[in-house]
Parts: structure tokens; sequence; C-alpha cells
């Protein structure tokens, strides 16, 4: 080997390390940026009613308390209840006020409950101020500090663990029965006060972060029977129960939802990888990610008033890592609007995890047969079909964490329609002559759907059972089938996509007016839009499952 060959082979390797050492670094360095941190919070267990003329029970007051904590308390964070013997203050005013607003409320906190979280907080700022490092240095002073406020060392500790207060207090509650509708609908108001546990230097601060406030009902037929809460594999209850169990089961969803819209909490990494078909990034299992998660992208770029961050499309999850185990691990996302590089942001974009669809449709039913009712016969029917979609994969995958359950949908459709070739003769006594009347179509249907993206581009698979019918005057004729469907869709926007779906109707036939054959069978087709709403005032689920128990 000449002298060259082995200068060139020597500058070879050094290049190779050097390369090799700057990826790293740059792979590190990415990955701190606005890498979603693990928040501690603490919380007061309590609920407070901002109105005593609220007549809530106390084991309604227990069941709303739970269900904030089962939708707050996510696997994102880790959770400590405020100390009970600081908050004797703030219960001893409350009892003693009237009706009291959120704003009001927020100023007995800060009179009540923040000077003894501050005191608490001071504690840190003192230790850092005398440079208390030892865990033996620290646990002492705790514990004489303890003494001096008469807690525990341990209350101290939850405290200064924590970084964010929340406050739930229930502002509404209403139950009104309609014997005319045969109706019991509830009306829940809750919110949660947020506050912000901060140093600056060796000064504790604590800062309102932002209250969040939702209002929800829940509705059940008045004589509906076997009522069960909740409505698959729920213990029966009575209507009331029911629609207080829904209303307060979606106050609950909605304020998850806003509460991780808020800025800390919500999940952030940068890209790790970035291809054409898919992006990766730190997230997953120690996060509580879910498949179909929705993230949007976002790119720093620098403008004249410095550095700004620009939405430049949005990510669905296709694959969760297992973060608890293996600290490194990349779950995949699939890039559906816009074109990523290694680098950019993913930043969580929060939605309840169900579509509202609506669809103009065409509906098959025909008939041939012209007999005393029917004035003229023809072929189909146009109408409005509106459905609910959940996406179950999204669900499941909280325990089953498999990419083969993305985008997996159950889909509750309600249609109505109106068969211009379908007419028929009835008698005006006023103007004592026949009139023609159009006919109606209606239907239900229940079924799956499963969705395949390329990027903005998704096909469509759906099967659906259910019943559908005519109605012309005061007769009526329906069958049950099934409907199969294949379509497109095209994503619009990060919650709107536009889509294109045929198929055909395997439904029977049945007499109208004892006589005349309608056939529901035949091709059917639709344009539609389909929206993920940030939240919603029902559960649509739970509403129709209030109503079909009734015998």
């Amino acid at each position: 080997m000449t002298e060259s060959e082995l200068t060139m082979r020597i500058l070879f390797i050094m290049i190779f390390i050097y390369s090799q050492v700057a990826e790293n670094a740059v792979a590190k360095q990415i990955e701190t940026q606005r890498k979603y941190e693990r928040k501690s919070i603490s919380f007061i267990d309590m609920l407070i009613v901002t109105n005593p003329n609220l007549k809530v029970r106390q084991d309604e007051v227990s069941y709303i308390l739970r269900n904030i904590r089962k939708y707050i308390e996510l696997e994102r964070f880790d959770y400590n209840p405020i100390p009970e013997n600081m908050m004797k203050e703030l219960r001893t005013k409350l009892t003693s006020r009237g009706v009291i607003t959120l704003d009001e409320l927020r100023g007995l906190i800060d009179e009540t409950l923040v000077p003894e979280l501050k005191k608490i907080l001071d504690i840190e700022g003192e230790m850092r101020a005398q440079e208390l490092v030892s865990e033996t240095e620290r646990a002492g002073f705790i514990a004489t500090k303890a003494k001096e406020l008469g807690i525990t060392a341990e209350d101290i500790e939850k405290v200064l663990n924590a970084g964010y207060l929340y406050v739930p207090a229930l502002t509404n509650y209403k139950m009104l029965k309609n014997k005319k509708k045969n109706t019991i609908t509830c009306t829940i108001g809750t919110a949660i006060i947020w506050y912000h546990l901060i140093y600056v230097g060796d000064k504790a601060h604590i800062e309102l972060l932002k209250i969040t406030e939702t209002t929800s009902l829940g509705t059940a037929a008045l004589d509906a029977k076997g009522l069960k809460w909740p409505p698959i594999k729920g213990k029966k209850v009575k209507p009331q129960k029911y629609a207080y169990c829904s209303a307060v089961d979606n106050a609950a969803r909605n304020l998850q939802r806003e509460m991780k819209s808020l800025s800390p909490f919500k999940l952030s990494a940068p890209l790790m990888e970035a291809f054409s078909n898919s992006v990766k990034f730190n997230l997953g299992t120690k996060e509580g990610l879910r498949l179909d998660w929705k993230f949007d992208i976002l790119e720093t770029i620098e403008t004249e008033k410095g550095l700004k961050e620009h939405k430049v499309g949005f990510v669905k999850v296709r694959s969760i890592a297992n973060n608890k185990k293996n600290g490194n691990a990349l779950s995949g996302a699939q890039p559906i609007i816009g074109s990523f590089d290694k680098g950019m942001l993913a930043v969580e974009h929060s939605r309840l995890g169900l579509d509202i669809l609506i669809r103009g449709c065409y509906f098959p039913v025909s008939t041939d047969h012209s007999g005393s009712l029917l004035s003229s016969t023809g072929n189909g029917s146009f109408g409005i079909d509106v459905a609910v979609q959940y996406n179950i994969g999204q669900g499941i995958s909280k325990f089953i964490p498999l990419s083969i359950l993305s985008e997996i949908w159950t889909t509750m459709d309600f249609q109505f329609g109106i068969a211009p070739g379908i007419k028929g003769k009835v008698w005006n006594d006023e103007e004592l002559e026949w009139e023609e009347k159009t006919s109606t179509t209606w239907g239900v249907e229940f079924g799956l759907l499963k969705k395949l993206y390329f990027h903005r581009l998704a096909l469509i698979g759906e099967s659906r059972f259910g019943f559908t019918g005519l109605s012309l005057v005061d007769e009526n004729a329906s069958s049950p089938g099934f409907t199969f469907l294949g379509g497109i869709e095209i994503a619009v926007f990060t919650d709107l996509n536009i889509g294109l779906q045929g198929g055909y109707r395997l439904y029977g036939e049945d007499k109208l007016n004892g006589s005349a054959d309608i056939d529901f069978a035949g091709p059917i087709f639709g344009l539609y839009v389909v929206y993920s709403p940030p939240s919603l005032p029902f559960d649509p689920w739970s509403y129709i499952m209030g109503f079909v128990s009734i015998r």
C-alpha cells in the first residue's frame, strides 16, 4: 500500500467517524426540541358546587368526581391529591357563601388555598437558596417545615412534586321531565380551574392557566325498561339515572378534550425519521398514545418578527411503540396532508374519536303496481343520510396496540328521503276532490367500515344491517336487509373529508295497503362530507340507547 493510499484510507475513516458523531449529536438535539415532558398534577379531591340551590346528592357528586378523574388523569401525567387539611378554610368559606361564579370561585381559591400552597412551594426556594442538595439534608429540612405547618412531610413532597393543579366544579344541574314527549333530560354544567405552579429563581409563583367549561345533556324515554349503564354490559338503571350518567360521562369527555388542547398538556415530539409514506417520533405507551390520533406537523420558519411555527400538514398514528420498556422506541404515523422533514415538530391535535357524516343519497325503492292507493309508480328515493361514526380501533388500541386495528369504525345511519315517482291519492274533505301525495322513505342502519389511506385519498369499505321503509298517507311498507358499500374519501382539512360511495342494498319486499309490492333492493350511491368535531353537547350513541329499550 502506498503512502498516498494509506493517507486516503485514514482520511476516509476520520470523515466516517465524524459524520456518525455529528449525526448522533443532531439526533440528540432534535430529540430534545420541545419533546413532551411528563407533567405532575395535583388536584382538589372535592367537587365545588357553585350554587347551593343545585339539588345534587353525595352519590351523584362522587360519580361526577370519578368520571372527571377517569378522563383527566391520563397516562401522560403523575397525580397527587392536595392534603385534606389544607382545604379546611376553603370548605368553610364555600359553606358560608351562596351562589358563586367561576371568577368568584377563582378569587376564593386565590385567597384561601393558594397561600397555603405557596408556603410549601417556598420550602423548595429555601432549599435552593441554602443549596441543600443531598437527600438527607432535604428530608431533614422538609420534616422541620412540616411540623411548623402542621402537615406531614409526605404532604409537602406531593405539592413540591406538582407542576399543575386542577379544581373541579359543578356549575349547573337540572333534571327535566316532559310527559308529552315521553322524555327525561339531564343538563350538567361542569368546569375545571387549572393553575400552574412555577419557580422564577428561588421564588414560587402560582398562575391561572385556564378555566375550561362544558355543558352536556343526557336523555332517555320516561317509560324505557331495561336501560343499562354503561349501555353495553352495564347494570340496569332507571331512566333518570341513565340520563344523569350519560350527561356526566359526556361532560367529562369534553373536559378531557379541552384539557388536551392546552399547550402544556399537548403531546409533542420532533420527527426522528421522515419518509414520503411514514414518519416516526419518540412517543408511545408511556404517554398513552392511541391509533389514529392526529398530530399537526409544525415547521419553524424565520420571519421579520423572529422565529415562528407554521403548520405544514398532519399525520395519523399507525403504530404504537412500547417506550415503557425501551425509552428510545419510535411510534409510526402516516402523512395525510403535507410532506415533512426530519426535525419538524409533531403536536397533538385532540378530537373525540367520532365523526359526523352528512350524505346526499339515492336510495333504491320501486313498484310497478298501481292500486286503489297508488296513482303513479316509479323508481328511486332522494334524501339525506346522517351518520355518527365511532373509531373503535382507537379505543381497542389502549389494550391491543395492533396496526391492523387502525381506521376501523362503527356507524349509525339515519335516513330520510322522498320518492317522487311513487304517489298516492287521498280525498280532501274541504276541496271535495282527490289529491296526490308523494311518498317518503326512511331507514335506520348499523354497521362497520374500514378506511385505507394513501396520503389524502382513502379507500372505504362498509357493510350495514338495518331497516328501511316507505310511507304514503297512512300506509307503510318496510323490510330488513343489508347494505354493502365501497367508495373514496379525500382529506380536505385536518377535520374535514369529502367522499363518494356506491353499492348495493340486499333488502326485501313488502306490501303497501295490502296490494302494492314495494321493493327496497337495488343500487345505492351518495356524495358526503364527514367532520371530526372537537366536542358535542350529548353522546349520540347513549342518546339512541336511551330510547331503544322501550317496552
